[in-house]
């Protein structure tokens, strides 16, 4: 009997994983993620690290390279990013 409720254990857990992964990947919505700026292009764009990637995102914000920021993805787009906090040096 044991073998069976661990059987259904690891196929819900299966499950739950793919149905999370189809809605990050199909859903459209807004996404906020916390990021290091690595590079300043210009006042209005900087370069953003984020899981080993760098991303460029706009910005109304003042910032300096090293800085951690919100960034906001709208409608889960990688193209459109940008900063909605500046939390320093540091993560508070």
């Amino acid at each position: 009997m044991s073998n069976y409720s661990e059987e259904i254990n690891k196929m819900s857990g299966e499950t739950l994983r793919i149905i999370k992964d189809l809605i990050q990947k199909c859903a459209k919505f807004d996404q906020t993620i916390t990021a290091q700026v690595v590079e300043i292009v210009t006042a209005q764009k900087v370069r953003v690290k984020y899981n080993n990637s760098v991303f460029t995102a706009s910005t109304t914000i003042p910032c300096e390279i090293g800085d951690i920021v919100r960034v906001t993805l709208p409608c889960g787009n990688w193209s459109d990013l940008f900063v909605v906090v500046n939390k320093g040096k540091r993560l508070k």
